[in-house]
C-alpha cells in the first residue's frame, strides 16, 4: 500500500518528528498541500527541500470563517478560513516545489483554484472558533502509513521566518 503526505500547519504545539497522531482524533491543523506521493527514495530529498523553502516564507494570520464539514457522510469537521494571500502564496509555491520534486498529487482538483484553506478539527482542547485568527508560523510533512487508513506520523517540521 502507497503512504500518502500531507504538508500542513499544526495548531497550538508543533508535534516532533517521530511523533504519531491517530487518525481519529488528530491534533487541529490547517492543510497546505493534501494528499500526495514521494519515492521512497526520494523522502529525505524532500525533508531538505522543504527545510530551504521554509526560510523563504514568513509566519502569517488567517481568520477562521465557518464551520464545514466533508466526505461521503459529512464525518470530518472543519472550519474553513478566509483565502488570504499569503496563504494562497504559501499554496501556489508548495504546487511548485511539488512540480520540481516529482510530487504526485492524489486529489489534483483539491490544488490551484479548488485550494480551501481549512482547519482540520478533533476533540482535543485548544481549537480555534469562528472568528478566531490563527497564526501560521510552521509547516509539517506528515504521512499516512498505510494509505488513508493509517496513523499519521510526523516526518519533519519547518519553522517559518518571523
Amino acid at each position: 500500500m502507497t503512504d500518502i503526505y500531507y504538508i500542513i500547519a499544526f495548531l497550538g504545539t508543533t508535534p516532533i518528528p517521530g511523533d504519531i497522531q491517530t487518525l481519529q482524533n488528530p491534533q487541529p491543523h490547517v492543510t497546505f498541500l493534501a494528499d500526495f506521493q514521494v519515492q521512497v527514495d526520494r523522502e529525505t530529498e524532500l525533508v531538505f527541500a522543504l527545510e530551504n523553502f521554509a526560510h523563504t516564507v514568513s509566519s502569517f494570520d488567517i481568520k477562521a470563517l465557518h464551520e464545514s464539514a466533508f466526505g461521503l457522510y459529512q464525518e470530518h469537521r472543519v472550519i474553513e478560513c478566509e483565502k488570504t494571500i499569503e496563504a494562497n502564496a504559501l499554496h501556489t509555491a508548495l504546487l511548485n516545489l511539488a512540480e520540481s520534486q516529482h510530487l504526485i498529487l492524489n486529489q489534483p482538483h483539491y490544488a490551484g483554484k479548488g485550494f480551501k484553506p481549512h482547519v482540520t478539527l478533533s476533540q482535543a482542547p485548544g481549537e480555534p472558533v469562528v472568528g478566531d485568527s490563527v497564526l501560521i508560523r510552521s509547516l509539517t510533512l506528515v504521512k499516512h502509513n498505510n494509505g488513508l487508513g493509517g496513523d499519521i506520523s510526523v516526518l519533519a517540521s519547518f519553522h517559518l521566518e518571523d
